[in-house]
This record gives structure tokens, C-alpha cells and sequence, in this order.
């Protein structure tokens, strides 16, 4: 499987065959900026995980509330409600997933 990425500050997109996590220099090589996997897409939690938004313990323990409800709240305002996150946060990652699906540049 390629992975595709793209980097947050400049906007330059890259290809690895491995994922970010295995990658030895996980950054930009252009600006040294962070880069965020473009293909596959990747979900809500993950990209505020990886802009280090909130940790991955905070998102199992809203996926674990999420799944116990009877009325569905979408993720983002359940990380709000609980207090784990900042609307300001979910909707810097909602533009940053946008942006990735269409393509345009992400700054």
C-alpha cells in the first residue's frame, strides 16, 4: 500500500510506502513542517491526535462514551461537551480533513 502525505506548513505533498509511524524522519523534508497521511484518509480523532490536539487516550475514552449512547452525538462536539478538546480544535481539524479530501492546500 503508498501513503500519501502532505505537510501542514507548506503544503508540499510526499509518498512513502511504510506509514508515518514507521518512518525514521516523520517531518517535512522541504520545511520540516508536520505531515498528515492525505491517502487513506484519515479520521476526525486521528488528525488531532497527530496535531497533538488531544491524546489518544482522550480519544479512546470519548469513542468508548460515543459507542454507549443511545442518541448518537457526532465526535467532535462529544469531545467539546466533555471538555477534552475546544470547538476552536475540531473545526481546525474538520478544515484540515476537508482540505485533504479535496485536495487544496492546508495551512
Amino acid at each position: 500500500m503508498a501513503y500519501k502525505f502532505k505537510c501542514v506548513d507548506c503544503g508540499d505533498v510526499s509518498y512513502s510506502a511504510a506509514p508515518l509511524e514507521l518512518q525514521k524522519f516523520p517531518r517535512c523534508e522541504k520545511c520540516g513542517g508536520r505531515i498528515l497521511r492525505v491517502q487513506p484518509p484519515m479520521k476526525l480523532g486521528e488528525i488531532l491526535i497527530a496535531l497533538g490536539m488531544m491524546s489518544s487516550k482522550d480519544l479512546k475514552r470519548a469513542l468508548e462514551v460515543q459507542s454507549g449512547m443511545t442518541e448518537r452525538l457526532v465526535l467532535g462536539k462529544l469531545l467539546v461537551k466533555l471538555n477534552l478538546i475546544g470547538m476552536s480544535e475540531v473545526e481546525r481539524a474538520l478544515q484540515i480533513q476537508r482540505e485533504m479530501m479535496s485536495g487544496s492546500h492546508t495551512q
